[in-house]
C-alpha cells in the first residue's frame, strides 16, 4: 500500500474515530517481523484478556446478591446518567 493510498484511507477513517485503532494495527503489521515483539503484543493481548474477564466477572459478583428493588432503583440510576450524559453531549 503506499503512502497516498494510506493517507486517504486515514482520512476517510478520521470522522468515523476509529482512526486509533487504524493506526495502531499499521504499526503493528510494520513492526510484526521481530520475534520479540511478537511475543510483546501476544502476551499484551493476552494480560489485556485477562483483566477484562477479572473486571467482568467482579461486576456480575457485586450484583449476585441484589434484591428486585435494589436492580430497579440501580437500573433506573443508570438510565438517569445515560440521558443526562445524551443531554448534555
Amino acid at each position: 500500500m503506499d503512502i497516498f493510498t494510506l493517507s486517504v484511507l486515514l482520512a476517510f477513517l478520521w470522522e468515523s474515530g476509529i482512526i486509533g485503532i487504524v493506526v495502531i494495527a499499521c504499526i503493528v503489521a510494520f513492526l510484526w517481523e521481530s520475534k520479540i515483539i511478537q511475543w510483546l503484543l501476544i502476551s499484551t493481548g493476552i494480560v489485556i484478556a485477562i483483566i477484562a474477564t477479572i473486571e467482568h466477572l467482579i461486576k456480575i459478583e457485586k450484583y449476585k446478591n441484589e434484591t428486585p428493588q435494589e436492580r430497579a432503583e440501580r437500573l433506573k440510576t443508570e438510565q438517569m446518567i445515560e440521558n443526562w450524559r445524551k443531554q448534555f453531549k
